[in-house]
């Protein structure tokens, strides 16, 4: 007896049929038995006899295992899947995991303020309401947020934003507040200088510290003519820095000196003190001790200008004029800051 085994699934029960019609499969002729094979797959063998006149319609997906020869005697093998055949076959579809969509980070940049904003995880293409704007800057107002650093309000608070491709940096945008001359500043000293293109300069408003953090010392660097060329409102804040800085290296134990106590004062919660040069200091004397205010005493106040290597410029809060002192004299100064 041969063997055809036929490799059919799914369609394989009608290629059975048909396979048994054209051999002239006798189901009473030989021992037949269905069998469940594993996953639910019927195994059908049963043994035919074939005719003396064998047709060439053979399946061509029917497996032949050995010659036949007419009047040979066969067993026939398929595997079926049908459902009708196994309807107990499990669904063995895989089950299949949908990756999240990609989330991006929203963050904010205070931009010189102050506080910290937690960001926000966000979807592509979600939409959310901005959070209020929790970070301050003292002498500011919040204006809204930019795209990029130093960019133009893109978004105002408490906006709808919707989440692109990546993540998003807001930078907060901010404009000067409103001050009047004599009025109180950030630190609670007093505006003595409004300046006029502030854009151009990068600040607009000048104050000058309380009498509370009014001190004495000397100018330092005695004998040393520093590379120190204006006293012109807006200079002080440099001069003080090339001051403080050859302080450090060639007198590092003199730091009460005027210039290096600005530059190292950390009071009222700033940090960008500094000492004066003469015209900031006529402009004190000229806005705010004329009529009143500041609490300044009559005599000489030190300036971050020299005259030459031994001698700085001081200001009369009497006369305002100008007098030369000695740099290792002791005298008054007021620390300000420009913002």
């Amino acid at each position: 007896m041969r063997t055809v085994r036929s490799g059919l699934r799914g369609a394989g029960l009608v290629a059975w049929v048909v396979l048994a019609v054209l051999v002239g499969c006798d189901s009473g002729s030989a021992d037949s038995d269905a069998a469940a094979g594993p996953d639910g797959v019927t195994d059908l063998t049963d043994a035919v006899t074939l005719p003396d006149t064998l047709t060439s319609e053979v399946l061509e997906d029917a497996e032949v295992l050995a010659d036949l020869t007419v009047g040979d005697e066969v067993t026939a093998t398929t595997d079926v899947a049908d459902p009708d055949i196994a309807p107990d076959m499990p669904d063995i579809a895989p089950d299949m995991e949908v990756a999240p969509d990609p989330t991006f980070l929203l963050s904010f940049d205070a931009s010189g303020g102050k506080g910290q904003m937690e960001p926000l995880l966000l979807q592509k293409g979600e939409t959310v309401t901005l959070p209020d704007c929790a970070l301050t800057r003292p002498g500011f107002v919040f204006q809204g947020w930019a795209l990029q650093v130093g960019g133009a309000v893109a978004y105002a608070d408490g906006a709808s934003f919707t989440m692109g491709p990546q993540s998003q940096v807001l930078y907060a945008v901010w404009d000067w507040a409103t001050y009047e001359m004599g009025a109180p500043g950030p630190s609670g000293g007093l505006i003595f200088v409004i300046e006029g293109d502030p854009v151009a300069a990068g600040w607009k408003y000048m104050e000058a510290a309380p009498q509370s953090l009014e001190k004495m010392a000397e100018w330092g660097a005695k004998g040393t003519l520093l590379q120190i060329k204006s006293k012109a409102v807006g200079s002080g804040l440099p001069n003080t820095v090339l001051i403080a800085d050859w302080l450090r290296v060639n007198e590092p134990d003199n730091v009460t000196a005027g210039a290096r106590y600005c530059d190292d004062l950390v009071a009222l919660g700033f940090d960008d003190w500094f000492l004066p040069s003469f015209y900031e200091v006529d402009n004190m004397h000229n806005n705010l001790k004329k009529v009143g205010l500041g609490d300044f005493g009559p005599g000489n106040y030190m300036t971050s200008n020299q005259i030459d290597a031994d001698n700085m410029q001081s200001y009369s809060m009497k006369s305002g004029d100008l007098v030369k002192s000695g740099k290792h004299e002791g005298l008054k100064f007021r620390p300000a800051r420009r913002f």
